[in-house]
């Protein structure tokens, strides 16, 4: 989420530390976290 702020605008680890944390254990319990939106980068260059 650091890598794309437009996602979550104000985000920051110790705002968002209890949302993450369940994240971490779901990830701890099944292995994987599962997401159901896919999202795109798209970098064009001019030359």
């Amino acid at each position: 989420l650091k890598a794309i702020p437009w996602q979550i605008p104000d985000f920051t680890v110790e705002r968002y530390c209890e949302e993450l944390y369940r994240i971490h254990e779901i990830i701890l319990q099944k292995g994987y976290f599962d997401v159901k939106q896919h999202r795109f980068m798209i970098k064009a260059i001019c030359s």
